[in-house]
């Protein structure tokens, strides 16, 4: 079960899939470069059609309408400005998304499904080595393999501990669909919003679409932010496992840690709609 574990993570985890949306987005790329041709007339036929009839309008009633306004020429000028370099104002918001995601260093794991319990004590340590000489690796993989055998015999005749290891056997599949159903949904999501955007752009050069440009920026940092959530809410309930483990002395008690594991996994399926759902909130998207 270890293996599928670890390569689960390697290609439907959010690194891997992240990975995967940007690769789209870069070969989609010439397909957007067509787009923008359309999207940058469009933008121009807008922004001539608002000034043509702010004109028309301060012609029939001078007394409200000043015609076309100095604020309107340079909110028009900005906008066409804008679609014209939508590369660089993508790739700049990515940036900065990204930079206030990496700020946190936050990574998700399956430390919750793995069938060792080395990496609950591995919490209690307060710094922890970048690199490992190739000697103590090797000693850290054989005392991690000793461990889980003496473990096995320990507990073969424990009927507690064959229900926890088939407990984790589920809950590990409905993760491995869980949690990449989410990243994917959000993968996708990022990718419509991408080619969405000159579109989006376009129509903000008309005054009756211009909150529609707020509310696109406010729904992609929503959708971006939500990787982070998810990764916060995999940490937490894996966080909340080990320590109430450890505090209470469960690592023997088979049957304890059954309940709790059960627990936390079904916490963990609520918290990642939750977290979705509150990236959307503090957005207000």
């Amino acid at each position: 079960m270890l293996l599928p574990l670890q390569t689960s993570s390697e290609y439907l985890g959010y690194k891997a899939i992240s990975d995967m949306t940007n690769d789209m987005i870069s070969d989609y790329s010439g397909t957007l470069q067509a787009v923008m041709i359309g999207v940058k007339a469009l933008a121009v036929v807008f922004v001539l059609l608002n000034w043509l009839k702010e004109y028309l309008d301060g012609l029939k009633s001078p007394e409200k309408h000043r015609g076309i306004t100095p604020y309107s020429l340079v909110v028009g000028i900005l906008f066409i400005a804008l679609i014209s370099n939508f590369n660089v104002v993508s790739d700049y918001i990515d940036k900065m998304l990204g930079a206030y995601e990496e700020s946190f260093s936050v990574q998700a794991t399956d430390n919750i499904y793995n069938f060792t319990r080395g990496w609950i004590d591995d919490m209690e340590e307060e710094t922890i080595q970048e690199e490992e000489t190739f000697g103590e690796s090797v000693m850290n993989t054989a005392s991690s393999v000793v461990g889980s055998i003496v473990s096995f015999f320990r507990n073969i005749g424990d009927i507690w501990w064959w229900i926890y290891q088939l407990l984790k056997g589920i809950a590990w599949f409905i993760n491995a669909l869980l949690y990449p159903v989410y990243l994917l949904e959000r993968g996708f999501l990022l990718l419509v919003m991408k080619f969405a955007m000159p579109l989006i752009l376009a129509l903000g050069t008309v005054q009756a679409y211009r909150q529609l440009v707020k509310k696109w920026i406010l729904l992609y940092c929503a959708v971006f932010v939500s990787g982070l959530f998810l990764m916060l809410a995999t940490n937490f309930c894996d966080a909340t496992f080990a320590i109430i483990t450890r505090t209470f002395g469960l690592m023997d008690n088979n049957d304890s840690q059954s309940m709790l594991f059960l627990v936390v996994v079904f916490a963990k399926a609520k918290l990642y709609k939750a977290a979705v759902e509150m990236s959307y909130k503090l957005f207000n998207a």
